[in-house]
Order: C-alpha cells, then structure tokens, then sequence
C-alpha cells in the first residue's frame, strides 16, 4: 500500500480555497494538501497581486486564486509541474504557410494562444482554433511591437495559467530567430517547453532555386553565418570567430576517428566537446557526448551500423541540450494503441506534461522508450508478439486494461481510466514518487 503523504497549504482569507483545493487532490491522488491558517512566508494559497516578488506562481483551477511559492521550493515546483503545459515553439518555416511543418500545424491547432512573429505566414493563424488568441509580437522597421521583455513575461504568466501556448517564429527558430534567450526566460522558472524545427529560409534560397549548397566535386559543405555583431556593428567573422562556430560532419560515424585527429591538427583542443547524434528526428534517436579526443572510440564502441551526424565545438556540449522541466522529464512515453483520436488526443497530453511521445506500427522496429502505456489489448499483444515482452523489461509498464489474463509475465500496473487521463496519472505517479523520495 502507497504510504500518503500530508502537506500543508495556508490559505489567504481572501480567496476560496476550495476549488483549488479539490483540483489539487484530484491530481495527486497520494498527497494530502489540507488547508492551514495564513502564512505569507510559505507556499500559500492567494491572489495573484499578492504574491512576493521574486516568488514563482501557478493556478490550479479556473478562478483567479493562485498558488505563491519560493523558486527554492522544489516540491510545489514538482506539484506545479502536473498544471503547467509546456510551451511549443514553432519554426513557422519561410513564407508560405505550406512550408510549416505537420507538427508545427498540430500544434497551432491545439494552442490556447499564439504569439507569432512579423515573419511568420498570416494564413497559418486560420489553423488556430476558435477560441484561441493571436498576438502580434513581431519586429518591422527594426521596431519591435511588444518589446522583448515584455513578450518573456507574457509567455512565462500563460504557461502558469496553464493555457497551451506556441511562440511561432520565422523560418527554423533555432537559426538566428533568438530562440535561445526566450528558453532561457522559461528555464530560469523551471517551466516546460519543446521545439518543433521549421524550415529555414537558407534552404528556401539556395534548395528552393537551384543554388545547391553541395554538388558533388563542387561543394562538399557551406559555412552560414551574419553580418551582424552583438553590438549593433556589422563585420564577417574572422578566423579566431569561425573556429568557435560548430562544424557538423554528415554520415561521419566510420570517419569520426579521422575527423578527430584532423580537427585537432588544424589547431582545436582535444578537450573540445563533440557529439554524435544517431537517427536525429527518428523514434530510435539517440546522442553521444565526448571530446575530439574522445569522441571516435565512443562511437566505435556504441554506434555501429547507425547513421549519425557528428557536430563539433563549443556548442556541442551535454550542457548546451534542451531543458526537460515537465512532470515527464524528458521521458520517451510508448503509446500502444491505433491511430485515430484517443492516439492524439495521448501525444498532447505527452507534449504537455514535458515528455516524449512515441507511437509504433507493425513492422517498424522496437522504439526508444522509458514508459509504457498498453492502451488497446490487440495492439499491445501485436507489438508483444514483434518483439516479446523482454522489450518491455526495462520499463515501467502502466495499462488501461487488466493484463494478468493476456500477458501473465508482464508486470503493469492497470489504471482503468481512458487515454489521456492514464497518461496524466502516469505524470502524477512520477510527481508523487519524487516528493515522497525527497519528504
């Protein structure tokens, strides 16, 4: 039997506790959060104006009462985790609305609000749904319309609110679209999002015209790069500039040993980080971090017969990788059951809740994954009898149906509940697990 653990909440006489307080304890099932006297110098149950600054907040329910805590506690940081949505950012891709990817249209279509760029195709906003905002937070004329500070603020406060949000950017985010300074605004609270790549309008120019980047015994790679310095200055980067650049190596895995050596003769450190990533993209995508010096007999050990592209330099360090702040973690979720609606409806609450979805076909081959939700009885046993039920044996394995009397050697614990509530259940569990641990 699970041991219950009892945590208090003071609550402000000002607001009603009693909604948030019911939320609170249909999630968290295992937790007892009892109401307490006021107490403005601990986690407290008040209004949003009255929160200490510097504090962090959420809401639980739909009234206006929140949830007011220090950033150093970590316990209502992890509670906060099951009513947060992780916030999408979307490469809008280059003009045309078609050059959006599905993902990215998916998510357009889910959101609750869009925070779009001046770049990003008009029509893509007809995806939104109904009820869903659009806010222009685009730059014209070198004048932004909402100032960058500002928009930070506003995504980090709707991801409190829990609505489900897509900040949607030109082109591909991650190619000087500043992506990295508005993650950094959600990481320094510890909240959720995800990137969905978009096609970036270098590959419009060059692929979409004919100006290939490489031809064979023409062009073997391309550098990018911009004129424009930190400073406002303009300028092409010098020598000293371009060897802090990351260089990218296609289909390097039997070459990475070279590769190495020749970066290190040319003048880079050995302790320089490198990476290889195998099957970017795919179900089955997994990443090897290293040194120049190191980098070839890790690959050599751990990636034969894969693909992989190797990236090298300052950038390709373990700490340079996406933050995974949701009640998920970052977990690969197996979701055994048909497409169709209930399927979809588990991947956003996967994408929400700061995991990774990951669905399978007969035929393909075993994914990648940390958690397994069996949700339909025929399609589980087809994968089961693809790939036996030793390919679930380092899993923790959760179920919407009874398992003893169809899979008598699997271990699982059966939920009884429809998809997407299994998979906040599944979230929960992890949540109520880690503040026991830490109680």
């Amino acid at each position: 039997m699970t041991k219950r653990t009892n945590i208090e909440l003071p609550i402000d006489p000002a607001v009603d506790a009693e909604p948030a307080l019911a939320a609170l304890s249909a999630r968290l099932p295992d937790i007892g959060i009892a109401a307490a006297a006021a107490d403005s110098t601990a986690a407290h149950l008040t209004q949003r104006e009255a929160v200490p600054a510097g504090w962090d907040w959420f809401t639980a329910d739909a009234t206006q009462a929140v949830i007011g805590f220090p950033r150093n506690d970590n316990v209502w940081s992890r509670i906060r985790s099951l009513f947060v949505k992780a916030v999408a950012f979307v490469g809008a891709g280059p003009g045309h609305a078609d050059y959006c990817t599905v993902m990215g249209m998916k998510a357009l279509q889910d959101c609750d609000v869009c925070y779009y760029d001046a770049l990003a195709a008009p029509r893509l906003l007809e995806h939104l749904g109904s009820a869903a905002q659009a806010i222009h937070v685009g730059k014209r004329g070198g004048v932004y319309s909402v100032e960058r500070d500002a928009l930070e603020v506003m995504m980090v406060d709707a991801c409190r609110q829990g609505r489900r949000v897509v900040r949607l950017k030109g082109g591909d985010p991650g190619v000087f679209g500043r992506l990295a300074q508005e993650l950094q605004a959600l990481e320094k609270w510890g909240l959720p999002y995800r990137v969905v790549p978009g096609v970036s309008s270098m590959t419009m120019a060059t692929t979409g015209t004919g100006m290939l980047l490489t031809s064979r015994g023409i062009s073997r790679g391309f550098s990018v790069t911009t004129p424009r310095l930190a400073t406002g200055d303009a300028g092409i980067p010098g020598a000293d500039e371009l060897r802090q650049s990351p260089i990218l190596f296609f289909m390097a895995v039997g070459k990475t040993h070279t590769i190495a050596a020749e970066l290190i003769a040319d003048g880079h450190a050995a302790g320089e980080p490198a990476t290889m990533v195998f099957g970017a993209g795919t179900a089955n995508e997994s990443i090897i971090h290293g040194t120049l010096a190191t980098i070839g007999d890790l690959v050599e050990n751990q990636g034969r017969g894969r693909p992989g592209l190797l990236v090298a330099g300052p950038l390709a360090g373990r700490t340079n990788l996406y933050r995974r702040d949701g009640a998920l973690g970052g977990r690969h979720l197996l979701l055994l059951r048909p497409a169709g609606d209930a399927l979809n409806r588990a991947v956003l609450a996967t994408h929400d809740l700061g995991g990774v979805p990951v669905e399978w076909r007969a035929g393909e081959e075993a994914p990648r994954f940390d958690v397994v939700l069996l949700d339909d009885a025929e399609f589980a046993n087809r994968f089961i009898a693809t790939h036996g039920t030793d390919a679930l044996a380092a899993a923790a394995v959760f179920s919407t149906f009874a398992t003893d009397s169809i899979f008598p050697d699997l271990e699982s614990t059966a939920l009884h509940q429809p998809t997407t509530a299994a998979v906040q259940t599944i979230a929960a569990h992890l949540v109520q697990e880690s503040i026991r641990s830490t109680s």
